[in-house]
């Protein structure tokens, strides 16, 4: 009989658990293994004199997907997300509910090796995550040869012919390094400099306005900018337009 009752309370057990946690069995049966399930609170970015007159009127939700034994660190996510909020907060937007999902790397894939056609490990990968609503960010151990990250946003042609993985940003744990962020340059007498990006720039932050303006990069403005693609040209400033643009976006909401 005292089998029987301890049994019974370990099957109880059991099915509490699983009524308790029916996402994560839904990415279980996706083929993510060992999923768990959680979420990320970003702060409120800090009033400075840049934002205090802009009210945050919009937010985004998201879901970031980070593989094990790919080098990343929830420390790390969090540190960029508030990061991102801190710039957003000039367009008068926020982070809003980030689900963070951990799991074995999809079928063993930690790396970005082959992309942009039919046999693209991120076309795999988007093509079998659960989740409809977007974005969704997947933190890599590697991306091709020493890439830091890349969006597929909705208009890129890519994107076009493969929804499934529209509106996803794939991230290397290369740009938590320090070095990531130098880049080498050389003037008219072919002298070469190696020089630091602008310290206020974030990759996580100009992949995701990548994702919400649908665009590649702003070449052309003479003003240093988020959505600039020179290493010398980026910065943390959002330009009115593009906060438009952003705020147009359908998977921004309104608050």
């Amino acid at each position: 009989m005292k089998f029987s009752i301890l049994g019974l309370l370990f099957l109880m057990s059991l099915a509490h658990a699983a009524k308790l946690d029916p996402e994560a069995r839904k990415w279980k049966r996706a083929g993510f293994t060992n999923p768990e399930i959680s979420s990320i609170h970003v702060p409120e970015a800090a009033i400075t004199n840049a934002n205090q007159s802009i009210a945050i009127t919009h937010a985004l939700d998201a879901t970031i997907v980070m593989f094990r034994n790919t080098g990343w660190t929830r420390e790390q996510i969090e540190a960029h997300l508030k990061r991102t909020n801190e710039i957003y907060a000039q367009c008068g937007i926020r982070l809003g509910e980030i689900k963070l999902v951990e799991s074995d790397a999809y079928q063993g894939m930690l790396d970005i090796n082959d992309r942009w056609n039919y046999e693209g490990d991120d076309l795999k990968i988007a093509t079998a995550t659960p989740q409809e609503i977007r974005p969704v960010i997947y933190l890599m151990r590697k991306i091709m040869q020493g890439e830091g990250g890349y969006t597929n946003f909705e208009h890129f042609q890519y994107s076009q012919n493969n929804p499934k993985v529209a509106n996803t940003i794939w991230l290397a744990t290369l740009i938590n390094e320090e070095d990531y962020y130098f880049y080498h340059t050389s003037d008219d007498s072919g002298h070469e400099s190696y020089l630091r990006r602008d310290p206020s720039y974030n990759v996580v932050a100009h992949e995701l306005a990548h994702l919400l303006a649908d665009m590649g990069h702003e070449t052309t403005l003479t003003e240093k900018n988020l959505l600039n693609g020179a290493a010398s040209e980026v910065n943390d400033h959002l330009l009115p337009r593009q906060c438009e643009k952003f705020k147009a976006n359908p998977m921004m909401h309104k608050l």
